[in-house]
């Protein structure tokens, strides 16, 4: 578990940044999902459920004006800065591992594999 700093700017307008603490790198990253949601539920105000694709999701990161991590470093008692892309390759690991995990889930509960095709996230 490692603290995390989230340093983020939406647009151009220096009013626009912002920054939160994160006891771990995933709470962080679930965090990066939710301003998307929020952003999604702003542009579509009158859906009643929303859904989105992995690829919309990093749509959005690589829109950002900044989008930064620092991730606390035990050992060298520091933060270290993570970009974007290894944002966007933190969350698809995470996405995947949650995936494979509700799949063995399934498998144990007797439950037929789904259909090979596009993930959809709430």
């Amino acid at each position: 578990m490692s603290r995390t700093i989230l340093l983020i700017q939406l647009d151009t307008r220096e009013k626009s940044r912002s920054y939160a603490y994160f006891q771990s790198v995933d709470e962080c990253l679930e965090r990066v999902c939710k301003i998307y949601e929020e952003h999604l539920k702003r542009c579509t105000p009158s859906a009643h459920v929303i859904t989105y694709d992995i690829l919309q999701l990093f749509d959005f990161i690589d829109m950002l004006k900044d989008l930064t991590c620092l991730v606390h470093q035990v050992d060298a008692k520091t933060y270290a800065p993570r970009n974007k892309h290894w944002i966007k390759h933190q969350i698809r690991e995470k996405l995947r591992k949650e995936a494979n995990k509700s799949a063995e889930e399934k498998r144990q509960q007797g439950i037929p594999k789904e259909e090979k095709g596009s993930a959809k996230f709430l």
